[in-house]
């Protein structure tokens, strides 16, 4: 029991004495000293709270004795009565003790004096904080992973605001209820960048603290999703397409964008699935079914329709289908040739005495504006049908006329003229071609200078 307690229940005893004797008043006993623990405080973590009780008094002007006794402290402080330094005494005037972790601590003084009375408690708060910021923990981006394949974790963005080099601590927060993982699932635990495999499909929230050697961070949080680790492959047959009617009769088809999400290679398996009545088409006559471009030679106008099925050797995809449609040739309306305008070519020649001629001359035959009206692709071709010249690329849509030199005489105008004729066909050939002329006059005036 503290002195000041015994204190306070003698007088208590006087009192009720006082009373059953017939006196109805009963002073304070006399002789009190009072204990003063200075001010709060505030102090840096690590450094001495210096505490200061030598404001205490005694109306006796006696000698006064210090008991000084920690009330509370913060829940993780190792800091006890035994703490207090002055003569590795709490009974010293002034005294003091380090606080070891951040936070409040309440101290109390009471005096007693030579005439062994106590004084009543005096509190003082210290209270302890400190310079070092807590460190900050980032657990990365999630992560998908497979069940059984290792998912890879990366908390190197974790950073101390000091600087300090940090320790690391994951756990499991939340896994799969039909998961048997636990914290010594965890690979390169105390690192940043951990590791953990999934055993079953779901997923996983991990947690991460950062420790600077002081304080430990607030948790952050990472999740690995994952999956059954071999997923189908995807089937891509290409995009339908009609075939007009001077299209070849070779059908080209594409499963190429076929692909596998764990990017294994796939196997192809075409099947002609319907053909137009009485066509002969049929998947054994594809030409290379199982392979990513076969073809076909569709013999009738109608539907034809292929399936693909794509395996990554374990699992197979869903179906994915393709349709050709062809069309047939008739009714076909005929193109029309357009050769262009005709062309007028100038040009002079030095006489003295004698002319000479002009010089060669070559002009861009144009048939770009020639059409079809069922949009079928045109056949060309450039034919001089008078006149002299020769055609580079007769059988194009644009064609080069040569016109040789042309001889003239002095104050004279020699012409030639040559007629070309564009013929152009779509794919029924003959019947329905159309054709076109164009005439190139070429004049040479001979100026005498």
């Amino acid at each position: 029991m503290r002195p000041r307690t015994k204190r306070i229940r003698d007088v208590l005893g006087l009192c009720l004495l006082a009373l059953l004797l017939g006196n109805d008043s009963c002073e304070e006993e006399s002789g009190i000293p009072a204990a003063d623990a200075g001010s709060d405080l505030t102090v840096e973590l690590g450094q001495p709270a210096q505490l200061d009780g030598s404001a205490s008094t005694d109306p006796d002007a006696g000698s006064l004795v210090f008991h000084w006794n920690l009330e509370s402290k913060p829940v993780t402080s190792a800091v006890a009565n035994a703490s207090f330094s002055k003569n590795d005494s709490a009974d010293a005037t002034q005294t003091s003790f380090v606080p070891d972790v951040p936070g409040t601590y309440g101290i109390s003084l009471y005096v007693t004096n030579e005439g062994e009375k106590s004084s009543d408690l005096d509190y003082v708060v210290v209270i302890a904080g400190s310079t070092n910021t807590l460190p900050i923990a980032d657990a990365g981006e999630d992560v998908d992973a497979g069940v059984d394949e290792v998912a890879y974790l990366d908390g190197s963005n974790s950073s101390d605001p000091e600087g300090a080099e940090l320790e690391y601590e994951w756990s499991f927060d939340l896994v799969p209820g039909d998961s048997a993982l636990t914290e010594t699932d965890l690979f390169n635990q105390g690192s940043p960048e951990a590791a953990v495999v999934p055993d079953v499909v779901g997923q996983y929230v991990l947690r991460l603290r950062v420790y600077d050697g002081e304080f430990w961070s607030t948790p952050d949080f990472v999740t690995v999703s994952a999956v059954e680790s071999n997923q189908p492959p995807i089937a891509n047959a290409g995009e339908s397409f009609e075939l007009t009617p001077c299209s070849s009769e070779v059908v080209d088809l594409d499963g190429r964008a076929s692909y596998d999400p764990e990017g294994a290679d796939v196997t192809y398996e075409w099947e002609m699935v319907s053909v137009p009545v009485g066509s002969q088409v049929s998947t054994q006559t594809m030409d290379g079914e199982d392979t990513g471009s076969p073809s076909f030679t569709w013999d009738l106008v109608g539907l034809y329709t292929a399936r693909l099925v794509v395996s990554d050797g374990d699992l197979e995809s869903t179906p994915d289908y393709v349709a050709i449609r062809t069309v047939d040739h008739e009714p076909n309306d005929g193109p029309v040739a357009d050769a262009g305008g005709d062309i007028l070519i100038e040009a002079s020649a030095y006489c003295s005495g004698t002319c000479s001629p002009c010089g060669e001359r070559e002009e861009l035959l144009d048939g770009s504006d020639s059409w079809d009206p069922d949009n079928d692709s045109l056949d060309y071709t450039w034919v001089i049908t008078s006149g002299p010249g020769t055609i580079n690329g007769e059988h194009a849509e644009q064609a080069e006329l040569v016109i040789p030199s042309l001889q003239t005489t002095p104050n004279n105008t020699s012409v030639s003229v040559t007629t070309v004729e564009l013929t152009v066909m779509d794919c029924q050939g003959e019947p329905l071609a159309d054709a076109q002329e164009v005439t190139v006059t070429f004049r040479c005036t001979g100026n005498v200078y």
